[in-house]
């Protein structure tokens, strides 16, 4: 009768060992592994390309689909989003903006009334990006924002946090990849009993997070914040980044919000156009109008296809041609205002002249 305890004993440690074969080394310290994870990111995304899905698997209307194209370097970004409702084929019109360092600019389509493209200086904002939701793809799946707060977020949300008891490290394997788990308790006057954190680092996967799972209990309730990434290493630069990623938020065992983000496309550390960060990289239709506040007096130009030009250079009939056309409204007033000054300066030439007959008398 002691034969099948052994086997399974055998066995059993059997497993173990396999599975201890990628960590034979010794554990790593939580500051090793999350510098790793986030160097890691900050050093390799630093620019590039990349092209995102987003389907909100919500109740209506909030079930929107979105596509994201971004290209950014440390310090410029230009976003493209496109919407349409789930089944439908076409996209919505693309909303543009483009954030540098010194300049906001903005091209909102909507397709029934053409309106110009708007350049101001970043300084008006705080936080032009965040005011502008621009999505930081830095940190894609490093937080449980989804694309929603993506904007939000950082590389370090969850990581190198002081708000937090001590962590612990634990060998793990998540979905079929070796992992090292960091577990932890962030204090919270709001919950009961502190946001429980966990985050699953794959090191043979570019020190990725490909896991995080964060828990709390209010008024009897627990709610699960869930994100699964999986990785790939692109082509373009060789970089480990998700390929697609799954928030899920659950109340008790009742899921109540999925996100889905695949990435169809990723470029990192190419080379990147200046133009895509200035007017020419909107893509501009010839005869659009652009208008510019950002220097000292707003001023309107048109795209004539190539460049920004004076109304009057451009071949094209504008989009909009009451920016270039004065209101009728407008010239009634300014010749009434001009005969109003005509008849005042005729009648004290005529009163003089008469004033000066009667003296000579």
């Amino acid at each position: 009768m002691a034969a099948p305890f052994l086997i399974v004993i055998l066995c059993a440690e059997q497993a173990l060992m396999s599975s201890n074969l990628f960590f034979d080394a010794p554990v790593p310290s939580v500051e090793e592994l999350e510098r790793s994870a986030i160097a890691y990111r900050l050093k390799n995304i630093r620019k590039g390309y990349v092209k995102m899905h987003v389907i909100n698997e919500k109740p209506y209307p909030r079930n929107m689909e979105l596509l994201y194209e971004i290209t950014f370097d440390e310090k410029r970004v230009r976003q493209i989003v496109r919407k349409r409702i789930p089944g439908n084929a076409e996209w919505g019109n693309p909303e543009k903006i483009i954030v540098t360092q010194d300049k906001c600019i903005t091209d909102f389509e909507d397709g029934a009334v053409p309106t110009a493209v708007q350049i101001v200086k970043a300084k008006e904002y705080k936080t032009p990006r965040e005011h502008f939701r621009m999505l930081n793809v830095q940190a894609l799946g490093m937080d449980i924002n989804g694309a929603d707060g993506l904007h939000e977020s950082d590389v370090e949300s969850l990581m190198n946090r002081s708000d937090r008891t001590i962590p612990v490290v634990h060998a793990d394997v998540r979905k079929g990849v070796e992992t090292w788990r960091i577990d932890y308790v962030r204090k919270n006057k709001q919950e009961e009993t502190g946001l429980h954190v966990s985050l699953w680092i794959a090191p043979r996967q570019g020190y990725s997070v490909v896991g995080i799972e964060v828990r709390s209990d209010q008024d009897g309730k627990r709610y699960t914040f869930v994100i699964d990434s999986e990785m790939m290493q692109y082509p373009v630069g060789e970089i480990w980044y998700p390929s697609k990623v799954v928030k899920t938020v659950k109340t008790d065992n009742e899921v109540v919000d999925r996100q889905i983000m695949t990435i169809e496309e990723a470029r990192f550390g190419d080379q990147i156009d200046e133009a895509a960060f200035t007017p020419a990289g909107l893509n501009l239709k010839p005869g659009k109008e652009v208008v510019d506040y950002s220097s000292a007096q707003a001023h309107l130009n048109v795209w004539n296809g190539k460049e920004l030009v004076k109304p009057s250079q451009v071949n094209v009939p504008p989009r909009n041609p009451a920016l270039h056309r004065r209101p009728r409204w407008l010239l009634l007033a300014l010749a009434a205002g001009l005969g109003l000054l005509s008849v005042v300066y005729f009648w004290r030439v005529f009163r003089k002249r008469r004033s000066a007959s009667r003296s000579g008398a």
